[in-house]
């Protein structure tokens, strides 16, 4: 028979698991079921049970449902606490002196399934909290810190630090996804040749290319079986700025040295890519798609102006026009000229002598700048291996390390430098089939041809009314446009 303080106890019931891995909450339901047979035992009514699933209770995050029981505690719809053990409740001296003061406040009382009751209203059952917690926040601490010494171990061994699996890699972190690996490359040129970053992302997106099966926190902190889901361009672009696809390890946003797993991106063209994303003129958020193919790009004729053209729509005409940026003196029927200027490309991309108008991408020198670069990381670790041991003074070891350091950042230099992949190498030039493939580029790729291979100057047009077709198509006069052709490089 159970007793009165028993039969008037409403007990909140708290579960809370750090870390759930399959994603379904079973090891908070199991809690749960121990600590509502617990309340019945008891003869306890159960006024509310929460849970905080997959979240610590040492490092500091919130915990909504912990805040919501002391609540309840504290202004007492609950008298009474029922949980599984009590690392469940606190893990942190800092945490337990709050539930201390509640608990005095209140004169609520602790049971839990694993280690009975906790006694937190006389001075030796708080002393035993105490000891309890401290212990616990040692060992945490303790673990804490063999595994950052594990890590910075495997930072000065270049090796896999672990984590989730990386884009590109098996879970071990070596061991190369030729599939993805090859995406990740593809990505990277694509980005060398002009291609914008939400451009490979739609193109990732029809071809079914998906991230890292991740899983997700739901509102109530269960969180999801692993799912894939589409890139989108900021994710891209942090995946092609990854020291990783080059075969470098990085730590504290440094390159600290060549890792053990292999590359999937040759070094130059990974530091020539890494440039052009951290450029301080290039856009860094995705904004809304480019709908112009030459604004920014066809240049404003009138003597003295030296503007560009930007497109537009509104005012009194009624179709879509480009006019100058600087002032609006100039203005032309877009549809017509952007007609005219593809027109234009096509042929000239597909006569026989179009292969001449792109050079070899890099310089040649690529892997030996590698192999230089490799020498120099090595050289810097024995720097300090030699200083460690003696054998060099500070001095020595500093003036050293300066030296090595500035010759790394010059060849890094150099081999971003030398890569310069032409937006061109990935047009069938000189062939029939540059106009099929240029009706399949989307309006990037076609707008990063156009710049490396022309220069548009759009001129004040003739007297009278402009030019169309029998259909009443507006049409471009020749003379009206100024069309120079980019030099040829020299093979």
């Amino acid at each position: 028979m159970v007793t009165t303080e028993q039969e008037t106890r409403r007990a909140v019931i708290y579960r809370r698991i750090s870390e759930d891995r399959t994603g379904l909450a079973a090891g908070v339901e199991r809690q749960g079921d121990d600590c509502t047979e617990t309340a019945a035992r008891n003869g306890w009514t159960v006024v509310a049970v929460l849970t905080d699933n997959d979240i610590s209770a040492y490092s500091g995050k919130a915990r909504p449902a912990y805040r919501k029981m002391l609540g309840m505690l504290a202004d007492g719809t609950a008298d009474a606490l029922i949980t599984y053990h009590p690392d469940r409740l606190y893990r942190r001296l800092h945490d337990l002196g709050e539930l201390i003061d509640i608990v005095q406040a209140k004169r609520a009382v602790i049971r839990t399934v694993m280690a009975g009751d906790v006694d937190l209203n006389t001075a030796s059952g708080v002393l035993n909290a105490r000891v309890v917690a401290s212990v616990n926040e040692y060992h945490v601490a303790h673990m804490i810190e063999q595994v950052k010494r594990k890590k910075e171990q495997n930072v000065a061994n270049g090796e896999y630090r672990g984590g989730a699996r990386p884009f590109g890699y098996e879970a071990d972190g070596v061991t190369v996804r030729p599939e993805e690996a090859a995406h990740v490359l593809a990505a990277t040129r694509a980005v060398l040749q002009g291609v914008a970053l939400r451009s490979i992302a739609a193109d990732w997106a029809k071809r079914g290319i998906v991230t890292v099966p991740r899983r997700k926190r739901l509102p109530d902190g269960t969180r999801t079986e692993p799912v894939s889901l589409p890139w989108k361009a900021p994710q891209i672009r942090e995946l092609l700025l990854r020291a990783r696809n080059a075969g470098l390890l990085e730590a504290h946003g440094e390159i600290v040295r060549s890792a053990v797993w292999p590359a999937i991106v040759p070094e130059d063209e990974w530091r020539a890519c890494r440039d052009l994303l951290l450029h301080p003129g290039r856009r860094t958020t995705p904004g809304s798609a480019r709908v112009w193919l030459g604004s920014g790009i066809y240049q404003c004729g009138i003597s003295g102006c030296g503007g560009t053209m930007r497109g537009t729509t509104g005012g009194r005409a009624k179709e879509p026009f480009y006019r100058c940026v600087e002032k609006s003196h100039l203005a032309r029927n877009a549809a017509a000229l952007d007609d005219f200027i593809e027109r234009l490309a096509v042929a000239r991309l597909s006569r026989p002598d179009a292969v001449d108008l792109f050079a070899p991408a890099g310089d040649g020198k690529g892997a030996e700048r590698a192999v230089q670069l490799a020498a120099l990381r090595a050289k810097l670790d024995g720097f300090t291996e030699d200083y460690d041991a003696d054998r060099i003074t500070r001095s020595q070891y500093l003036d050293g390390t300066a030296k090595t350091l500035d010759r790394i950042a010059a060849l890094e230099k150099q081999m971003a430098a030398a890569v310069t992949v032409s937006v061109l190498s990935s047009v069938p030039l000189g062939t029939p089939d540059v106009a099929a493939a240029w009706e399949g580029y989307d309006l990037d790729r076609k707008r990063a041809i156009i710049a490396a291979l022309m220069t548009v100057t759009v001129l004040p047009a003739p007297r009278g009314r402009p030019k169309r077709d029998a259909d009443g198509t507006a049409v471009v006069d020749p003379d009206s446009v100024r069309i120079e052709w980019v030099p040829t490089p020299s093979r």
